[in-house]
């Protein structure tokens, strides 16, 4: 598999934005949309969809398809499908399989082919795209096919997809350290009640005396004065 994946002992935890968690570290650490990197290949099915996905929605409710496709985030269309697909609600996959029908058969992944691909967009044509932000914005606002709601769900449908049981019991701790570090330090996603539950059970299986159970700890001391 890849060494992206979720430590397994968070599968069971309720954490209030698992749905971002899951891609978290990918989001950070890859180079795409921004130029290819070979790692997006070796990612599992769900991790790709889902990160293609999370791209698609962070630009279109900032401008539209129109600027997803003029960014080098319209990249990652393909994976964004793979991830609808995933979800299988039929909604969003005609919602981006009709994006991309605007494009021919072979997708342009190149951003400056891509653009002019829809300098070449007649008015019809560009009424048409647009009209697509309006139905995003319709989906994320009903609770069937909001996308957080449909990430998790996958996430519980293709647990293997998203977390590792083969990672040892001291990396998992620390990995969950580091979870419920950023957890409690952001105040845009600040889940005390999450954070609590993460660093309970890094604190379960860390190693007695070690850095890591000293770093829980830690942490865990931090919590009733934030």
């Amino acid at each position: 598999m890849n060494d992206f994946r979720l430590p397994s002992a968070l599968q069971d935890l309720q954490i209030r934005d698992l749905d971002w968690l899951v891609i978290e570290q990918i989001w950070n650490e890859f180079k795409t949309p921004y130029e290819p990197d070979a790692r997006l290949a070796q990612l599992s099915s769900g991790q790709r969809g889902v990160y293609g996905f999370q791209w698609l929605l962070a630009e279109v409710n900032n401008g539209g398809f129109d600027q997803y496709f003029f960014n080098s985030t319209g990249f990652l269309l393909p994976e964004a499908i793979e991830g609808v697909n995933l979800f299988e609600d039929r909604e969003w996959i005609a919602v981006l399989e009709t994006a991309r029908s605007f494009f021919p058969a072979e997708y342009p992944r190149d951003r400056e082919l891509r653009q002019q691909m829809l300098e070449d967009l007649d008015d019809d044509a560009r009424e048409r795209l647009d009209a697509l932000d309006d139905v995003v914005y319709r989906l994320e606002s009903e609770d069937s096919s909001d996308p957080g709601t449909l990430v998790r769900a996958l996430v519980q449908r293709r647990p293997l997809d998203f977390f590792n049981p083969e990672m040892p019991s001291e990396a998992q701790a620390d990995r969950l350290a580091g979870i419920g570090f950023a957890i409690i330090s952001a105040p845009s996603r600040r889940d005390l009640n999450g954070a609590t539950a993460v660093l309970a059970k890094a604190l379960e299986i860390a190693e007695p005396g070690g850095r890591v159970r000293r770093r829980v700890e830690s942490l865990i001391d931090q919590i009733p004065y934030l």
